[in-house]
């Protein structure tokens, strides 16, 4: 390819460029620094255990879990964050303490939540791509059912979307990552694995 094709295959990118909707990774402006926005984090995190009437204690583990949550947010170029990880060790506490942060910019919805709705009215629930979306438990909910001969797969489907909206999603599955694509296919597992920075919670349940 000539040195005249690649310009002006760059001027081409550069006019289409134009139409596209550039959409904000958070739809507030985040603190100023990592630092700061790890002491609100952490502020909200220790919220979200007391207000389920549990002893917070700022340990290694908890440092550590909003300190990799922060580095996303400050760093990464991904949209999205998956939280995979045991039972009981502070994934649902996370996205708890991030509604908390992004307020009214933010929903939290169960996988279940997202399924029986798809189910009930053959759409996907109505959430904002603006807004940041925290979606707990994939992976309890069936992964598809059979509408009249034809399967669909409500998670599979909503996922998607999120994916070509190019908008910020965090999800806490007790799923590894491996198992995410032998529930919901490859196709959808190629795309978190574009889409999705990965944590890896592997602490102990805090609820023994």
């Amino acid at each position: 390819m000539d040195e005249k094709t690649k310009e002006l295959a760059r001027k081409f990118m550069a006019d289409m460029s134009k139409d596209y909707v550039s959409r904000a990774k958070f739809p507030v402006k985040l603190p100023d620094s990592p630092e700061r926005t790890m002491a609100i984090l952490l502020g909200w995190y220790g919220t979200a255990v007391n207000n389920r009437n549990a002893n917070f204690v700022i340990d290694e583990n908890t440092e550590n879990k909003v300190e990799r949550v922060v580095k996303w947010m400050h760093e990464s170029q991904r949209r999205g964050l998956l939280l995979c990880g045991t039972l009981g060790n502070g994934k649902t506490t996370m996205l708890r303490a991030l509604k908390y942060m992004f307020s009214s910019r933010a929903v939290y919805m169960e996988a279940q939540q997202v399924y029986d709705y798809f189910k009930k009215n053959q759409s996907l629930p109505p959430v904002d791509p603006n807004e940041v979306l925290l979606l707990d438990d994939l992976g309890v909910e069936p992964s598809s059912y059979n509408d009249f001969g034809e399967i669909r797969y409500p998670l599979t489907e909503f996922l998607m979307n999120r994916y070509r909206l190019n908008a910020t999603t965090v999800i806490a599955t007790n799923y590894t990552f491996d198992q995410l694509g032998e529930t919901y296919g490859d196709r959808i597992q190629d795309r978190m694995r574009e889409m999705f920075a990965m944590i890896t919670y592997t602490e102990p349940s805090y609820r023994k």
